[in-house]
């Protein structure tokens, strides 16, 4: 019995479906990092401390590279596309392989902060970047030692923007705060000559591919186009009514795109100074342009919002694509079906599980800060830092001030809505019982601050969990109010993070800060299992996957598989995300669906196959 009871484990493995990346940094009245490929045809960009590297023909192709410890800020290709240089915050310059194990060639730190933008020379042998330092605002270093060959002193404030002329001559161009912009030559490289003309900061500066001119785009709304090898002025374009945060060529050197603050990207040709033609997006702040990049299928742009718009230069009234993503941690997970839904600082997220997510616009919670959301039969429900409940059609799904809402007490952290359509919303202070998009209660009589809470299927139990180490379990009456008298569950020895009810509602998994998970007998409050610690960190999340059957997740970035009554776990994946899991839930037909502090979502499979 043993033997089968071990057979029946392996057949039981977790694998990963699919990946969805995060959406890149970004950060108001800065620009944004968003490069490709030689070739135009990836994209690479920074997303919390991750790099993420995806095709643009296919974005779930996708490479994450984790070896940065704080958020990453820019990052850049080789021509010869076997490396890719990325910086972060406190003025780290990574330089990795694009092999099997993403080897570190080498890393240097010649700036304290920033670290904003990189260039290559042609010949993929040396690197520049900029930033600020003590006395210094960037540097460029030799590949193959890591021996500083230059050093950018010759400005005043925080660089922010650097290109090297793609051929001989290597000239480098720098831009900072300081509303210049310089020329260096070399290898080495040394001051050439200050190039002044902007008057408020130069956002970005951009080489042609064939390295005849570069432009410069600054806050004065102004783009200027100077000669590659000398550096001499030949021309300012205007047409944009607000800050100008980035620029872009064309493969074939003639014509470049632009991102504002003012929401439009627009095409122009270089040769003649023409406007050719807009993208104009709406007038709503998350949709201020931060970064332009032109690939091999066209232009395009990102936006506040962190959406990735991508657009046909002959037909600009609508985009051919967007991806969207979170670029904050997402705070948590629900679903319909096969639907997904998240949330983060950055707002509100739909998932198809093949196609990847739309982002959910429109007046909605205060900054679109968004802590915890559920699914009705009918409505998304979104709970706010704001302290807002919003019900959202969902065969809508865009914010309206018409919405219905309610207003709660307290921060809230976590939402269950039951299979009639009740809404538990639980906050530091209460937990609030809505009926038909109305309070019917304000359950404060715990005792203690609940911090998790979930309700069996039949909805007449719900578990509260709080900062002590008890589990209390409440009886809910015919009018879907929470009753006071409770069945407590006392075996944790630290603070209980995690709590969910069997589907059949028989049983209660828990886990606590501790690494540890019980499972209990709801009917007589026994336990059924006790100090299950496969996980190195707080238990986070616990899903079922059916009436036997549960999974863990937590700070360790472990997904756990367990049979309900036994010690030891069926499988177990390690590192599933950067850093930790953040939220998890099981949907559909034996399907995971994770989110992490990398900022991705994935998709994962319950198989029945030996892992």
């Amino acid at each position: 019995k043993k033997k089968q009871n071990i057979k029946k484990r392996q057949q039981m493995a977790i694998k990963l479906a699919k990946t969805f990346a995060g959406a890149p940094n970004v950060e108001r009245g800065r620009t944004a990092s968003l490069t490709t490929d030689p070739e135009g045809k990836k994209m690479v960009y920074p997303s919390g401390n991750v790099i993420v590297i995806r095709d643009i023909e296919n974005p779930e192709d996708i490479l994450l590279y984790t070896d940065h410890t704080c958020k990453a800020r820019a990052a850049q290709f080789s021509p010869s596309g076997y490396f890719v240089a990325s910086t972060d915050e406190q003025g780290h310059l990574r330089i990795w392989g694009l092999n099997d194990d993403l080897t570190l060639k080498k890393e240097v730190q010649l700036v304290t902060q920033g670290g904003r933008d990189i260039a290559w020379t042609g010949d993929s042998k040396r690197v520049m970047y900029v930033g600020k330092g003590a006395k210094v605002f960037g540097a460029a270093i030799f590949l193959e030692t890591g021996t500083q060959v230059g050093s950018i002193s010759n400005h005043s404030e925080e660089g922010l923007s650097v290109a090297c002329r793609p051929e001989r001559p290597y000239k480098v161009i720098t831009t900072s705060e300081d509303f210049t912009t310089v020329q260096y030559k070399g290898p080495p490289y040394k001051f050439e000559k200050t190039i002044e003309g902007h008057t408020k900061y130069v956002n970005q500066v951009r080489y042609a591919p064939d390295g005849s001119v570069f432009v410069t785009v600054s806050s004065d709304k102004t783009i200027r186009v100077c000669d590659g090898k000398e550096g001499t002025f030949i021309r300012e374009m205007k047409g944009h009514k607000g800050t100008i945060y980035s620029v872009a060529f064309s493969p074939d050197s003639k014509k470049i795109v632009t991102s504002s603050a003012d929401k439009t990207c627009k095409i122009w040709n270089v040769e003649t100074g023409e406007e050719l033609a807009t993208m104009a997006f709406e007038k709503t702040v998350e949709n201020m342009q931060l970064a332009a990049q032109w690939f091999a299928n066209g232009p395009a742009s990102l936006a506040l919002s962190g959406d990735i718009t991508f657009f046909d230069e002959n037909n600009t009234e609508k985009p051919t694509r967007v991806i969207s993503g979170h670029n904050e941690l997402p705070s948590s997970i629900a679903h319909k079906g096969d639907q997904l839904f998240t949330c983060s600082k950055d707002g509100v997220l739909v998932w198809d599980a093949e196609k990847g997510a739309t982002r959910i616009h429109g007046k909605g919670h205060e900054n679109n800060h968004v802590t915890s959301v559920g699914v009705t039969s009918s409505d998304l429900v979104t709970v706010g830092l704001d302290g807002q409940v919003i019900f959202t059609p969902l065969d809508r799904l865009t914010f309206d001030k018409a919405d219905p809402r309610v207003s709660i007490k307290g921060e809230s952290n976590s939402v269950v809505v039951t299979n009639k359509d009740v809404v538990y919303v639980s906050t530091n202070r209460a937990v609030y019982v809505i009926v038909n998009k109305q309070i019917v209660q304000e359950f404060d009589s715990c005792g203690f601050e609940p911090t998790q809470i979930t309700v069996n299927s039949d909805g007449n139990r719900i578990a509260i969990a709080g900062h002590r180490r008890i589990v209390h379990v409440y009886g809910i009456g015919d009018d879907h109010q929470i009753q006071k008298e409770a069945t407590k569950l006392e075996e944790h020895l630290k603070q209980i993070t995690a709590v969910a009810f069997s589907p059949d509602g028989s049983k209660l998994a828990t886990g606590d800060k501790d690494r540890e998970i019980n499972v209990w007998d709801v009917a007589n409050g026994s336990t059924i299992a006790t100090s299950l610690s496969f996980h190195s960190a707080s238990v986070d999340n616990i899903s079922w996957l059916d009436n036997d059957h549960f999974v863990s997740s937590g700070q360790d970035a472990k997904i756990i598989l367990w049979k309900h009554d036994s010690k030891f776990p069926i499988h177990k994946v390690e590192e599933t995300h950067y850093l930790q899991n953040s939220f998890m839930t099981v949907f559909g037909e034996g399907k995971i669906a994770s989110v992490g502090a990398d900022n991705a979502l994935k998709i994962w499979s319950v198989d029945t196959e030996k892992p």
